[in-house]
Order: C-alpha cells, then sequence, then structure tokens
C-alpha cells in the first residue's frame, strides 16, 4: 500500500523517504550498475478501481517508484532532482466541481498552470486515455481545452484500444509518434474466486435452465439502460428458455436508477443490487451469469468487459472501441450499435447458443491480459519512449 499524498507537505516527506532507497540514491549520484531510477507520480488516485493497482503492479521491477496523488495540482510541486513521470489518468476533476462558467474558466487556468510547472520543471508528461470525454461532463467546451492542453504537453499517451485516436479526434488530437497501446488488463486474480457457478446460483436463488445477464459497474447514463430494458422485455418474449437480468452498481444516476426500479418493480426476472459491490462480492454476480451485457451507447474502454472475462464469462457489447480490440468476437457477441435490433439479436443469440467455447475464449483472454503482464508491457514502453536507460 503506497501512502496517498494530499498535500505539499506530503511531496516533501515522501520525497525525502524515498532519496533514502539505497537504488534510488546511487542512481542520483551517478552509478552505472543499473538503469535510472525513476519516480512516477500518478493522479487522481482511484482506489474503488483496480485498475491503477494492476498497471502500476511491475513498476519497481522497472525502476519506477510510485508517488501517488490525491490531487492533480500536486502534480506540479514534485521536489525532486532525478528523473520524474508524471502521469495524468482522468482530468476532469476541476470542472466536474465547477458551479458556473467562471469556475469552470478557473479551472482550465490552473490546469495549464499545473503543466507549466511540469515543463518548467523539466519531468516528462504522460496520460492514460480512460474516456473520450467524461462520462457526465458538465463543461464539455473546458473539458475538450483540458483534454487538448495534456494531449500537446504529453511526451506518451497511453491507449488502451487502436480506436482511440479516431474516437477522440472530433474532440482532441494527439501526434501519433506520441502513442503507446497497452491494453487494459484483465482483473484475472485482483477479486475473490473461489465460489462454483452452480453455488452462485444457489445463492441467487437462479434455476440452472434459466440464461442470466448481468449489468455491472456503476449506473450511468450512457450505458444505455433504456435500450437495454426494450432489449430485454424483447429478448424474453422471444426466447424458448427462461431469461434473468441483474443489474449491480452504485446508483450514480438518480434518474437512471428510478427509471430502472420503476421497470423492475414486481417482477421476479429482473434482480437489481443499486449499491457498490465489494471486492468480495463480486464473484457472486459473474460466476452466477452466463453473460455480461455491456450496451453502452458511447464507449472507449470497458473495464466491466475486461472483469467479465477474468470469471470466464462471455460479453455482449457494441462492435466499437476496445469491444472489438479487447473483447472481439471469439469472447464476446458484438452487435452494431447502429442496429435497433442489434442487442436484441444478441441477446436471443446469447440465450440459444452453447457459450462453452465463448466462456473458454474469455478466460484464455483474461490470461493473456492478466495484471502482470499488462503492467510489464506499460513500463517497458515507457522507458523505451521516455529513454531512460
Amino acid at each position: 500500500m503506497h501512502i496517498l499524498v494530499d498535500r505539499e507537505e506530503g511531496l516533501w516527506a515522501e520525497c525525502e523517504r524515498l532519496s533514502s532507497d539505497p537504488g534510488i540514491r546511487e542512481s542520483l549520484l551517478g552509478g552505472e550498475a543499473q538503469a535510472a531510477q525513476v519516480l512516477l507520480a500518478y493522479a487522481p488516485v482511484a482506489r474503488r478501481n483496480q485498475y491503477q493497482a494492476m498497471l502500476y503492479g511491475q513498476a519497481r521491477r522497472h525502476g519506477c517508484h510510485l508517488l501517488p496523488l490525491l490531487h492533480t495540482e500536486l502534480l506540479g510541486r514534485i521536489p525532486w532532482v532525478g528523473p520524474v513521470i508524471c502521469h495524468f489518468h482522468w482530468l476532469h476533476g476541476g470542472t466536474a466541481k465547477a458551479a458556473d462558467e467562471a469556475a469552470a474558466d478557473k479551472a482550465v487556468d490552473e490546469f495549464a498552470a499545473v503543466l507549466r510547472r511540469i515543463r518548467m520543471a523539466g519531468h516528462r508528461v504522460v496520460w492514460t486515455v480512460h474516456n473520450v470525454m467524461p462520462h457526465e461532463t458538465r463543461w464539455p467546451e473546458h473539458d475538450r481545452r483540458i483534454h487538448q492542453m495534456v494531449a500537446d504537453a504529453a511526451d506518451v499517451v497511453h491507449v488502451m484500444t487502436s480506436q482511440s485516436r479516431a474516437l477522440c479526434s472530433p474532440h482532441y488530437r494527439w501526434d501519433a509518434d506520441k502513442e503507446l497501446c497497452v491494453p487494459h488488463p484483465s482483473y484475472l486474480g485482483a477479486h475473490a474466486d473461489w465460489l462454483s457457478p452452480m453455488q452462485a446460483r444457489a445463492e441467487w436463488r437462479i434455476a440452472q435452465e434459466e440464461v442470466v445477464f448481468l449489468s455491472f459497474g456503476a449506473v450511468l447514463g450512457y450505458k444505455g439502460y433504456a435500450g437495454l430494458m426494450t432489449a430485454f422485455d424483447a429478448a424474453r418474449a422471444a426466447s424458448v428458455r427462461p431469461l434473468r437480468l441483474i443489474i449491480a452498481g452504485a446508483p450514480a444516476d438518480e434518474a437512471v436508477a428510478r427509471a430502472l426500479r420503476l421497470w423492475a418493480h414486481g417482477r421476479s426476472d429482473v434482480t437489481l443490487e443499486l449499491r457498490t459491490i465489494g471486492s468480495d462480492e463480486i464473484q457472486y454476480f459473474f460466476r452466477a451469469a452466463d453473460a455480461a451485457v455491456c450496451p453502452y451507447e458511447r464507449t472507449l474502454n470497458s473495464g466491466a468487459a475486461l472483469m467479465a472475462t477474468s470469471f470466464g464469462v462471455p460479453v455482449i457489447g457494441p462492435r466499437i472501441g476496445g469491444f472489438i480490440d479487447n473483447i472481439g468476437e471469439s469472447a464476446g457477441l458484438l452487435y452494431d450499435p447502429a442496429d435497433e435490433a442489434g442487442l436484441t439479436v444478441a441477446l436471443i443469440d446469447a440465450a440459444g447458443t452453447d457459450l462453452a467455447r465463448r466462456r473458454d475464449a474469455a478466460l484464455g483472454l483474461a490470461r493473456e491480459l492478466r495484471p502482470e503482464r499488462i503492467s510489464d508491457a506499460f513500463f517497458a514502453g515507457l522507458r523505451m519512449r521516455l529513454a531512460f536507460t
């Protein structure tokens, strides 16, 4: 567990602690016996999402020492004389808090100041592109300006699908030679996984003949719940097998959650668990599922889809972005998002198909994208691109 730094004085304390590391000290003094030791500071930290823990898992093997920061502005205050990587993740923290346009303008100016301080210090900038735009942006033009500033300032733009630049280009652009494509890791080994499918279904009181679809993750408008409700009802009417839908995740958009509750009220074929799901509970959902459904209206990368593969669960999703590169047709049932009946047909196909081959493919994909392998590829790519040898 790395100490989360939440104020500037904490930066000094952490840097003093790191300077006592023998490997770092030797590197700073010009030792030639090893590759340069690098301080990698990153922000913002997402504790509930295992993504950063998985991405950085092999950092020390590659001579990178982690400095997690609560606030993005701390990336411009790092008191370190050796090589530093400032790694940006989600960029909308400032604008998300803006109550009016003046506050959003101020957030843009403050972000620009952070980038100037980083450049003045001679530090390197890396950005991981998680989404095309923030999911629930209130100030889209301001967020576009921030994204473009970071794209321009970045030495390396880390993307997780080959389609990222094309999908982001209507909003902001970066040079192709900055791009480092390393896919989203699976969650293999990241969560408890000892439950059998039969046990999981017994816990839910689900009959073995039922086909169970799982929609997992925070409930947000862009995830296409209106389309899912319509498609599930149509698929249920057309299927010869009984269908069950489980929707699980924190109700981040209360209007969407309210619509789901109204739709599901009194139904035995729909189960809602609209709450934060603990790490030890996740297996109860995925082990009970025949397929995970991600009916997103827009998407770039999907952690929920990769989580499904980690439990050997095939994925139903739109044929776009990371679903093409990181799921594919062998582990997924992908549909054309422009086809109004596409999701319904995919649900019906999943209900009427032996999914054993796709389950095997999903688990094989999860092993290929296991966190330690992805972390190794990420750090090897960074060192090569940034010439830290």
